[in-house]
């Protein structure tokens, strides 16, 4: 089961910041909210890079297959170390090498 996202932000933006409801592109943004990619950058448009909790949400991080796949191309078509890559999206390298050898062989 699926977290209600635009539920979850629309409520957030209720309670904290109710005049960034009366933008259009937050409002398709919202309704948009479809991976955890999507989630993450709205996420950081709404509320911005928050200091030391973005260190410790690295941790609690989850990623969809779909986003997955996505920074295993994107690493792949740039030719770009695990390292790098690890560095870039703020995960772990051994993260990186997991998701090579569960997802590696669905990367064009």
């Amino acid at each position: 089961m699926r977290p209600n996202y635009k539920k979850i932000y629309t409520d957030l933006l209720l309670e904290k910041q109710p005049e960034k409801l009366k933008d259009e592109k937050i409002k398709s943004l919202i309704s948009d909210l479809t991976t955890a990619e999507k989630v993450l950058k709205f996420n950081e448009l709404i509320f911005g890079l928050q200091g030391e909790d973005t260190v410790n949400n690295h941790k609690l991080r989850s990623y969809d297959k779909q986003t997955i796949i996505k920074i295993l191309q994107y690493q792949k078509k740039h030719n770009l170390s695990k390292k790098f890559t690890a560095m870039k999206y703020g995960i772990s390298r051994t993260t990186i090498q997991k998701w090579h050898k569960d997802f590696g062989h669905e990367v064009k």
